[in-house]
């Protein structure tokens, strides 16, 4: 398993598992790494196959980037994405709706603070373009699947999407 991540967030998380004594299951590769930059060369150098299927989890990442930061994000992952590749990604609410009827709210505010739009289109768009086919899976539905509500605070469901043949 490949974790990417900004270094303080890294550190963070590291610092929180070793206090908590949390071992992984598996080989675990911590990359401290600006997902804006070019981040798969380091990722290559730590070992990641791009010819071998991947399973990716974006989630709760795009909507703090610029729509051109998100399309490079996303096409850097395709571009390391065998066939057969697997995506996961939270879909959520447009910004602006989240902002207007939360904006009052002080819980909300310095998050959404830090959002500048993501892909500016639907994700499924996006994905189904650069050749993953896409399965919607909504809210309600994985709620009552893990028997578990969640906090509305954007989250309308998770795409899962497949890497097809290459474009």
């Amino acid at each position: 398993m490949f974790e990417l991540d900004l270094a303080p967030v890294v550190a963070f998380k590291e610092r929180v598992l070793n206090e908590e004594g949390a071992v992984p299951s598996c080989e675990r590769a911590v990359l401290a790494a600006d997902l804006r930059e070019d981040w798969g060369a380091a990722l290559r150098e730590a070992g990641f196959d791009p010819a071998a299927r991947t399973a990716w989890l974006v989630e709760g990442l795009l909507i703090y980037l610029e729509t051109e930061q998100a399309d490079t994000l996303l096409s850097a992952l395709t571009g390391l994405s065998a066939p057969g590749s697997r995506l996961s990604l939270s879909e959520g609410h447009a910004p602006g709706r989240m902002i207007a009827e939360n904006g009052a709210d002080q819980r909300f505010q310095a998050l959404t603070e830090l959002w500048r739009g993501g892909l500016g289109e639907p994700a499924t768009d996006w994905l189904t373009r650069h050749g993953w086919q896409v399965t919607v899976h909504g809210k309600d539905e994985l709620e009552q699947a893990y028997g578990r509500p969640g906090l509305d605070i954007g989250a309308q469901g998770f795409l899962v999407a497949e890497r097809g043949g290459l474009d």
